[in-house]
């Protein structure tokens, strides 16, 4: 399932978080610069799961997994961003 982008209402980009990391760089949970801001007021960090050359970016929200990589670039061109 999909996060929809209208539920981003605030994006903020931070130094990438020490945690998570893995000494491959590779993982299920790899966290990332993005803090999503949603319409409950509720920050969610984007995740990224890695293997390969080929990552898949997330949020978690009430145990289920959104995908936020269309959502997050639809938002990011909403406000001005350029990823």
């Amino acid at each position: 399932m999909d996060l929809n982008s209208s539920e981003i209402i605030a994006i903020a980009v931070t130094k990438r978080p020490w945690h998570g990391q893995t000494r491959s760089g590779y993982g299920n949970a790899i966290p990332t610069r993005f803090l999503l801001t949603l319409k409950n007021g509720r920050r969610h960090r984007v995740l990224c799961r890695i293997h390969s050359n080929i990552g898949f970016l997330y949020i978690k929200q009430k145990g289920e997994t959104l995908g936020a990589e269309v959502p997050l670039k639809d938002a990011a061109e909403r406000m001005g961003f350029v990823i």
